[in-house]
């Protein structure tokens, strides 16, 4: 399903991309809080918490779109509308791309940690909004399928998350927190479209699947 079907390739590369960021973080937050600021292993795990915070904050987005869904899923007669999950994606994508911009240009010693922390909130955040919609979003659309699918999402998450944290050494000591930042941010910010793009052409996407029968009735 992972290399046949579009709407499973297009959903979990962008939740792994999230999730292996995540991961990416868990390196990244020593060089500039411990290397950079000259904090030591204890105060400079206390960002950590920003990530946390965001991570918890995204909760109210998550479950401030169930009236909508619920709305959603009664107007098609009790059958689910993954479309309708795809409004707080939106959301999360924006403050996901406008955490890691933030974070990598505010994170060197000449500017207070205070900024780099919030934007750590902004990260998780659209992390946490992101990868809770895109699971809803592939067990709504393929239904008996729903397994496969989320294992394959599961699998490339994992490939991310395993290989995203071995750049982070060179890639930041090499080009600098900014610019390296700055790459994944720029990613981010490509990838916004996707949760627009899959509101528009969901459907049109479903019913060419094999795995996701539309019903028209």
């Amino acid at each position: 399903m992972l290399f046949t079907e579009p709407m499973v390739a297009c959903i979990a590369f962008y939740a792994s991309f999230v999730y292996g960021l995540l991961y990416l973080t868990l390196e990244v937050f020593p060089i500039v809080f411990e290397e950079a600021r000259g904090w030591g292993p204890v105060v400079g795990s206390l960002p950590f918490l920003a990530l946390f915070i965001g991570v918890l904050s995204a909760v109210v987005v998550n479950l401030g779109n169930q009236p909508r869904y619920a709305r959603a899923l009664e107007a098609a007669n009790g059958k689910p509308v993954p479309e309708a999950r795809l409004a707080p994606m939106a959301v999360g994508s924006f403050l996901f791309a406008i955490g890691l911009w933030w974070f990598g240009w505010t994170s060197t010693p000449r500017i207070h940690w205070l900024s780099p922390v919030f934007a750590a909130v902004f990260t998780g955040a659209g992390f946490n909004i992101i990868f809770q919609q895109c699971i809803n979003f592939l067990i709504d659309t393929y239904g008996l399928y729903a397994a496969s699918a989320v294992s394959a999402n599961t699998f490339l998450r994992s490939v991310f998350a395993a290989g995203l944290p071995l750049a982070a050494q060179p890639m930041f000591h090499n080009l600098g927190v900014g610019p390296a930042m700055s790459i994944l941010a720029a990613v981010a910010t490509i990838a916004i479209p996707v949760p627009f793009i899959s509101m528009k052409y969901g459907l049109k996407l479903r019913r060419m699947s094999y795995f996701a029968p539309v019903d028209e009735d």
